[in-house]
C-alpha cells in the first residue's frame, strides 16, 4: 500500500503491484507520502487478474463499453476493465479496482476527475499546460497536443528555470499555481529535438516510424501494419534525470501565460490575448483533452443508473465552476499568444520567451 497525498486537498491509497501501479507510483512520487494515511478520500486497487462480474446491460462506445453489475458502473476497454460505485455522485466514488492491464491515460483521466472535483472546492483548476518558473514567478505555457511545449520546457529548464509541470499543472483562482511534476515525455512528436535523451534503439523506431509518415509510396494500410509491428516509443523521464539541479517549487505566482501555436509562419510572432480570451482557449483545451470522453462516460453512466444520482450533471456543474475560476486566474497575468514556424529553432524561441517574460 503507497499514500498519496495531493497538496493536503486530497488524499489517496494505491493497493496493487506490477506495470500499472508502478506506473502510478512513478508518476505521483512528487505526493508520496512517508507512510499511510487515515481516511484517505480514495484506493485504488489494481487487481492481478480482470475481474468477471454479470452484466446485465452493455453500452458501446467508439473505444470503450459500458456495462452494470449490481451496483457498479463498468468500463471496458479492449485492455481492461474498471468498475467503480454507480450508486453514489463520482465527488463521493472511494474506490476504483482495475485490472492489471487497463489503459494508463484512461485511468489517468478518470483519477484527474475524482482529484479535479475534491480540488474545485479549493477554487483550484487542473490547466493542461507546461508551467516553469523563476524564483516565486510562474510561466504558464498551454498548448494543444504535438504543437512543442514540452521541447520548449526541456530548452528553458536548461537555462535554469523551475519545474512545475510538462503538461499538467493547477491554477488557482488567486492566480498561484501549484505543481504537478509526473514526468517529462518524449515521443514522436518531439524525439527529433531531443534524440541524445535516447538510446539507438529507441532513436531507430522514431526514425522508422517517421519515414512511414513522410513517405506517400507507402499505402496507408501496409504503413497501419508495419506501425503495429514497430510503434512509436514513448518515453518517460522525471525531471532529475534530465537536469539534476532543476528546482522543483510547490508553488507559484502566475505572472505570464504564453499560449503556443504552431501555423506554420516563417518567423516567430506574438498576438496579445485578454484574460478572457487566454481562459477561453485554455477551457478548450481541456474540454478536448479530457472532458469530451468524460461526458459519454457520464451520460453512460446515467443510462445505466437512471435512478440517479447524474453524473452528467456533476461534469456539467464542475466544467461550469472551472472556467469561473480560470477567468479570475489569468486577471492578473501578461496573456498572449506565441507563434512559432514551421521550422523551429527551440533556442531562438527560448530566447524570444525569457525576454517576453522578463519583460
Amino acid at each position: 500500500m503507497t499514500s498519496f497525498s495531493l497538496h493536503d486537498v486530497f488524499r489517496f491509497d494505491l493497493e496493487g503491484g506490477g506495470p500499472l501501479p508502478d506506473y502510478l507510483r512513478m508518476q505521483y512520487a512528487e505526493f508520496e507520502c512517508d507512510g499511510t494515511i487515515d481516511a484517505p478520500e480514495l484506493l485504488v486497487r489494481v487487481e492481478r487478474a480482470e475481474l468477471e462480474l454479470p452484466r446485465a446491460m452493455r453500452l458501446s462506445g467508439d473505444d470503450a463499453g459500458y456495462s452494470r453489475s449490481g451496483m457498479q458502473f463498468v468500463l471496458e476497454t479492449a485492455a481492461g476493465r474498471l468498475h467503480l460505485d454507480g450508486s453514489t455522485q463520482l465527488e463521493s466514488v472511494d474506490q476504483m479496482t482495475v485490472g492489471p492491464g487497463f489503459p494508463r491515460m484512461v485511468l489517468n483521466c478518470l483519477l484527474e476527475l475524482r482529484f479535479r472535483l475534491a480540488m474545485c472546492h479549493s477554487d483550484t483548476v487542473l490547466v493542461h499546460a507546461c508551467c516553469l518558473a523563476r524564483g516565486s514567478t510562474g510561466l504558464l505555457l498551454p498548448a494543444w497536443k504535438g504543437t512543442g511545449k514540452t521541447s520548449l520546457a526541456l530548452t528553458l529548464l536548461d537555462r535554469g528555470y523551475g519545474f512545475l509541470g510538462d503538461d499538467r499543472v493547477w491554477l488557482r483562482r488567486d492566480g498561484e499555481l501549484l505543481c504537478y511534476p509526473r514526468y517529462l515525455v518524449i515521443n514522436a512528436s518531439n524525439a527529433g529535438d531531443f534524440a541524445d535523451l535516447l538510446d539507438a534503439r529507441t532513436r531507430l523506431a522514431h526514425d522508422f516510424n517517421r519515414a512511414l509518415k513522410e513517405s506517400a509510396r507507402i499505402p496507408e494500410p501496409v504503413a497501419r501494419i508495419a506501425r503495429r509491428v514497430v510503434p512509436p516509443p514513448v518515453n518517460y523521464f522525471k525531471v532529475a534525470e534530465i537536469f539534476p539541479d532543476a528546482e522543483v517549487p510547490k508553488r507559484a505566482t502566475l505572472r505570464s501565460a504564453f499560449f503556443v501555436v504552431r501555423p506554420g509562419s516563417k518567423d516567430i510572432g506574438w498576438n496579445e490575448r485578454s484574460s478572457l480570451e487566454m481562459a477561453t482557449a485554455v477551457g478548450a483545451v481541456g474540454d478536448f483533452e479530457w472532458n469530451a470522453d468524460l461526458l459519454s462516460l457520464t451520460a453512460a453512466h446515467d443510462v445505466l443508473f437512471p435512478e440517479g444520482p447524474s453524473w452528467r450533471q456533476e461534469i456539467d456543474e464542475l466544467m461550469r465552476t472551472e472556467r469561473e475560476v480560470l477567468r479570475d486566474a489569468f486577471e492578473s497575468a501578461c496573456c498572449a499568444e506565441i507563434r512559432l514556424p514551421s521550422e523551429v529553432d527551440w533556442q531562438a524561441v527560448a530566447d524570444a520567451v525569457d525576454a517576453r517574460a522578463k519583460g
